[in-house]
């Protein structure tokens, strides 16, 4: 988990709803008494007035005096799409007094005001449930600690930068790795050789996991790995060596109909490489735009794509088309990847998620998937 932390860099004090009806009615009887000459209005009016301007100079003060410093946690930083994410601000202040308040949330974009209560001698504490909708780097912030005044007149806001950073992962698509299992594993980029044991860059962080069977020892779980990806998963014994297989998601705007056409490819390809890395392969993700990434671990080879962007491609020069590895993901074949197909003799399958593809040059096969309804 990562906070971070942020001071106020500026504020601003707006009157609440009642403030405004304190201040539109004293407005109202002063204009009254030109009609009727009552003194007693015009004094009615300045009181008003006068508890408006008290109020202003109260919020003022508290929210001076406040200093407030926000830390903004998330109880998971790299959540899977569609996941609840309970982020929670912690608010230390030197008010000498207890006050009602507020927090002001932006998370990914959606915006929320939730009320909070300023106890002396305590930090406050405010909890908020993010759904994580959009896959890619996204950012939790509190942009806003608010503080109304005893009388409950006026808010004093003070503007904060408090901000946890978060890496939405993709789904793998529901079935994939069922029809990689049965149907066409073998296929699936072949061994394209062997890396050996290690940590660092690109290398494998641990051993490869499989689903739970009746009779696996409890030592064997993976903890971390289960409560990440909803099932019971157990480490598998570290290989003197681990084969190599590679995939790359068609990242140009002509290979998609529609932004959710191209994240369905994306969960195509999560599930692809989490079967990998299961089976206990070094995988290679390459994504155009982001460096290629290769390792054995599930959370760097899914946050590689998580940074997956689909951008149109009107520039490429067809002619220097990479060689592309024997498992691709994309919409539909559109004329830069054919010619990279025909340059890639070797052939390979192509996972589609668009219209039916027509014939295919060499030995490349297509496997259409579709989104689960």
């Amino acid at each position: 988990m990562r906070d971070s932390r942020a001071e106020s860099p500026g504020w601003s004090a707006t009157l609440t709803p009642r403030g405004w009806g304190c201040a539109l009615g004293a407005g109202l009887l002063g204009a009254s008494w030109y009609a009727i000459g009552l003194r007693d209005v015009w004094y009615l009016a300045w009181l008003l007035a006068a508890l408006v301007v008290v109020a202003l100079a109260c919020a003022l003060v508290s929210g001076l005096l406040a200093r407030f410093d926000v830390r903004v946690r998330l109880d998971e930083p790299a959540p899977f799409v569609g996941s609840i994410v309970v982020c929670t601000a912690t608010v230390s202040h030197r008010l000498p007094w207890t006050a009602p308040g507020r927090l002001v949330w932006d998370a990914a974009g959606r915006q929320a005001s939730m009320p909070l209560r300023w106890v002396r001698g305590s930090d406050a504490v405010g909890v908020f449930d993010w759904h994580a909708s959009a896959r890619g780097p996204q950012e939790v912030r509190v942009t806003a600690v608010g503080i109304v005044d005893p009388l409950g007149l006026v808010r004093f806001d003070a503007q904060t930068h408090a901000v946890a950073p978060a890496t939405v992962l993709p789904r793998a698509l529901p079935g994939l790795s069922e029809l990689l299992e049965a149907e066409v594993t073998a296929s699936f980029g072949g061994d394209a050789g062997t890396a050996a044991n290690g940590i660092g860059d690109g290398g494998i962080g641990g051993g490869a996991l499989r689903e739970y069977r009746r009779g696996d020892a409890s030592r064997q779980i993976n903890w971390k790995q289960s409560a990440r990806q909803g099932e019971w998963l157990v480490n598998l014994p570290e290989p003197a060596t681990r084969s190599e297989r590679a995939l790359r998601v068609d990242c140009d705007a002509d290979a998609y109909r529609s932004d959710a056409e191209f994240e369905v490819a994306v969960s195509a390809a999560a599930a692809i490489v989490i079967h990998w890395a299961r089976s206990g392969h070094v995988v290679e993700v390459r994504c155009a735009g982001q460096p290629a990434a290769i390792s054995g671990d599930v959370d760097v080879l899914l946050r590689a794509l998580a940074a997956a962007r689909c951008e149109a491609d009107d520039d490429a020069d067809e002619a220097t088309a990479e060689l592309l590895p024997g498992i691709v993901v994309t919409g539909i074949v559109h004329r830069r990847l054919m010619r990279a197909l025909e340059m890639s003799g070797a052939g390979g399958t192509l996972i589609t998620v668009g219209a039916a593809q027509g014939a295919l040059p060499g030995a490349w096969r297509a496997l259409p998937v579709r989104e689960p309804s």
